[in-house]
């Protein structure tokens, strides 16, 4: 007595990747959360390694010279940081993006299959 288990196999396989779909528009929905958090209700759009990095820029000292002001390279730094800024405000909402509609197209594809095999 063999058991046909092609599709209840099939129908396990539409289901685990329907699963698969909702988990990435979880994870979008949560990034899009975090991308309107920083976006929004911040200041600046936070960097999570931005903290106070351009504070730290000591003055040049070149031997046998006094100390030259940093203002240029201060400026620089902080000019970098808003480009870095940007960069991820953009990425964040690209990758945010991307999962919600892969998700979303992932489950539907993978639902419908499913429930006409059930």
């Amino acid at each position: 007595m063999a058991m046909n288990l092609g599709p209840s196999i099939k129908t396990a396989y539409f289901y685990v990747f329907s699963a698969v779909g909702v988990i990435l528009m979880i994870v979008g929905v949560f990034k899009l959360s975090d991308f309107a958090v920083r976006s929004f209700l911040l200041d600046n759009y936070y960097l999570d390694y931005e903290t106070g990095r351009c504070s730290y820029l000591e003055p040049v000292k070149v031997e046998g010279q006094p100390a030259v002001d940093n203002a240029v390279a201060l400026e620089s730094c902080k000019k970098d940081l808003e480009r870095e800024r940007q960069v991820k405000k953009v990425t964040d909402m690209a990758s945010a993006i991307t999962f919600t509609v892969v998700g979303a197209a992932l489950f539907v594809f993978h639902y419908r299959r499913a429930r006409k095999l059930s």
